[in-house]
This record gives C-alpha cells, structure tokens and sequence, in this order.
C-alpha cells in the first residue's frame, strides 16, 4: 500500500494537497460565535434560516467549552450500575469485558473525558493512502468537509458493543418482537404507525450474509433503535462512536495511522462480503472495540448534517432530531463493500443513511441494506431528547397521521373526515419518522 504509485497518482495527490491546503488557509477564519441554544421561549416553533443547531429544541446540545477536573465512575463502577458483569481482563488482548446479564453481549469500556473530534486537512492530505484512494473513488476534498473542522470535546463514559450485532442477537430480539415482547415504548417514538424488524433479503439462503455469526443487515434505522431499547441501550452518538473507534490520540484508523488490509474489511481485502465479527482482532481499537473500520457500517442515532462540526459543542454532542426534522441519518465505520476504500473506514469519514430506506430489487451487492448494521451503546444517558422537545414533535406527528387518513380516504372516494382541516404540506408519507414542522 505504501509503494510509490504512478505519475499520474502522484499528479493527483498533489491536486489534493494542493486543494486541502486552500481549505485549510480559508478555514483560519473566525466563524461567528454561536448563541446559546434555546430550549422553548420565543424562538421555538419559528422558521430557521438555514442549519442552526443553537436555535433548535431537538438538539442536545450541552456546553461551549469541555469540562475539566470532572470525577467519572470506572468501567466497573458504572457496570454495577449499569447491570453488567465484569469479565476479564481477555488473556488475547488484556481488555476487562462487561456482560449484558440477560443476552450475554460483550462490551467494552470508553471512559469519559476529551478526545479530537473530526480531521483537519493536514492529516488527511499528508497521508498518501488517504489521497490515493480518494482519488481512486472519485472523492475530491468536498468530501472530507463533512468532519470538518477538528475540534476537541468531552464525552462522558459509557460501554458500547465489543462487536457488531450479529444475526444469532438479531434473532433473539425478532422473536421477542413477533411474540409482542416489543412494546411499543421501545420503538421509534416519531416512526411510522406500523413496522415489520424482519431484516430485508434475510430469507434470501442463497446470499452470504446470514450466518449466525455475521453482522446482521437489512436493518433500517428505526429497526436501530428497538434493538437498542430493547438490549436496555441506544445507538451510539457520533461522537461516543468516534471516540471508541480512534481513542483519545486521532489515529486515523483504530489501530493507528497506516492502513493495513489484513485489519480490516474494506475493498482492499477483498472478500466482497461481511465476514464473521471480530474477524480481524488485529484491527481492535485501543478501548477493544472489533470491527469499527470495515465489515458492516454503523448507525449512530444522530441526524445527518453536513456542516454540523461548524457548530458542534463541546460535552456530549448529539444531534438527536435536526430542525427542521430530516430524514437523513449518520452512519460510521467503513463497510466490506467493493467502492468502501480505505479512506471511508477512517475513524473520523461520515455517510448518511436514510432513517426508512426503501428498497428496489436493483444491484444487490452495493446498496445500504447489506452494508449497514448496529452496535448497541448502554450508558446512564439513555434518553437524548432534551426536557420539552419530544412532546410538539409527537402532537404534529399525529396531526400528520390524521392528514393522511384524510387524504387516502379522499383519495379511495370516502368522505373526509372534516375534525381537523390542517394544510396536509406536511406529509411525512416517505418514511423519513418526524414530519415537516410548519413555519408560524
């Protein structure tokens, strides 16, 4: 991988030095200061001009700067309370494991504290991995400004999953849910009013991503979510998610700063298909997480937001619902996929997801339903929608509901039910879970 490439990778690698620097000088600027975030008062319910987290009821969003001198628990302080049992240290790695006491799930510990979060254009141009195989995918330097600009925060501590769900763990829940065990407390609170957990192709024998084994995909977002609750957790933020994977010194990847194809599943190793987790024990990262670059790519629980690191605060960041509500949702990690390149399994790359992905029955080894799984977070903070910001967003998603009774039965020639004459612009027909909010 390190081996000089030709004149015109070398050509292309200085266009992108040459463009990362440009961004970088542009970006010694002064953003203006952000405003406190406003929870209700005057601001809530009025049309925002553009991305202004500071200005949203749906973003927990917690502090200006990190906090120092804080006190947190250990990992097996938190486990006693958190219900996990402490196993370990692992002979293999040295790494305390934590056992969920119902499953069996394995996790493992990510203490509190700060860490680098997202890249700047000197890490990323200065690597000639990194600029060759953007150039070999086709990404120019727009495409790192989705983790940019690198910024220091606060994470409080928290365990997440030693690896990827797995089918066998999926399966276990699926039970659960057709036999009614999933309540309806443990779903998507902004869902749609009906949902099958069954993953998509999972009857499919005759693709290879079924094994007991093997991250389980074919999974939405919201599918996401009820697993999470019902293990007693939540999908990762992003930034607990990035901390887990990079640790507290930026290594690009979680083993370090040099790409290796024999730690990963990425298109470099070639499998073109997910292989059993925890596959590659030499891509671990430092806290003992398995498979954070390459194999399934993750969910996190945020909304997507391209330039939501302009903005970003400092403890605990988390973009639970963005305003105005999106469909659009963050995934992490790298995926096995033939176009997931090296430079997408980095610890600080983003993409996006759907939160209710549709599905054609088009190319099936490239689309999101075999390349995205879950990992599962358990921490005292389970619920992330700050005091206040769930409740107008399930009024006006009842009101949606009933606009489009109305207009189905408009539609199939039955007399609308004339209770509510709300203007129906607010559809939330495309699955995307929180319907539009009206301007005042």
């Amino acid at each position: 991988m390190n081996r000089r490439g030709s004149g015109s990778l070398r050509a292309a690698w200085l266009a992108l030095a040459a463009a990362g620097a440009a961004h970088a000088a542009a970006a010694q600027g002064t953003p203006p200061k952000p405003a406190a975030p406003a929870v209700g008062g005057a601001d809530q319910g009025k049309a925002v001009s553009g991305y202004r987290p500071d200005k949203s009821v749906h973003s927990r969003l917690s502090a200006l700067k990190p906090p120092t001198d804080v006190v947190e628990p250990t990992g097996p302080e938190l486990a006693a309370k958190l219900g996990l049992e402490v196993v370990g240290p692992d002979p293999a790695d040295g790494v305390v494991h934590y056992r969920h006491a119902r499953t069996g799930t394995l996790f493992v510990f990510v203490p509190g504290g700060t860490f680098k979060y997202g890249s700047n254009y000197s890490d990323i141009y200065s690597n000639r991995q990194v600029a060759e195989a953007a150039n070999r995918g086709k990404n120019g330097p727009e495409y790192f400004d989705w983790e940019q600009p690198q910024t220091e925060v606060y994470v409080s501590p928290f365990f997440i999953g030693r690896c990827e769900v797995t089918n066998g763990e999926y399966r276990r829940f699926l039970a659960d849910w057709k036999a009614g065990k999933v309540t309806s407390d443990l779903e998507y609170p902004l869902g749609p009013e009906t949902i099958d957990h069954t993953p998509y192709l999972s009857q499919r024998a005759e693709l290879p991503f079924w094994g007991e084994n093997q991250p389980v995909v074919g999974v939405s977002w919201i599918d996401a979510w009820a697993y999470c609750r019902w293990l007693g957790g939540r999908m990762p933020t992003e930034a607990e998610w990035e901390k887990a994977a990079r640790g507290p010194d930026g290594r690009l990847w979680p083993w370090g700063n040099e790409f290796d194809p024999m730690r990963a599943n990425t298109a470099e190793s070639g499998n073109r298909r997910s292989l059993e987790v925890g596959t590659y024990l030499g891509g671990r990262s430092v806290y003992g997480a398995l498979d954070m670059a390459g194999n399934a790519q993750e969910y996190c629980i945020d909304s997507f937001e391209p330039t939501e690191y302009r903005f970003v605060r400092k403890k605990d960041p988390c973009l639970i619902e963005r305003f105005p509500p999106s469909p659009k949702r963050t995934v992490r990690g790298g995926n096995w996929n033939y176009i997931s390149l090296l430079h997408r399994a980095r610890c600080t790359a983003r993409g996006m997801a759907q939160i209710q992905t549709r599905y054609s029955e088009g190319s099936v080894v490239s689309t999101d339903y075999l390349i995205t799984g879950i990992r599962v977070v358990i921490s005292p903070t389970l619920d992330l929608y700050p005091d206040g910001a769930l409740e107008p967003l399930l009024q006006e998603r009842a009101k949606s509901i009933e606009r489009n009774k109305q207009l189905n039965a408009t539609h199939s020639g039955a007399p609308p039910d004339k209770s509510d004459a709300t203007d129906p612009a607010s559809d939330d027909s495309d699955g995307g879970g929180a319907p539009a909010k009206k301007d005042d």
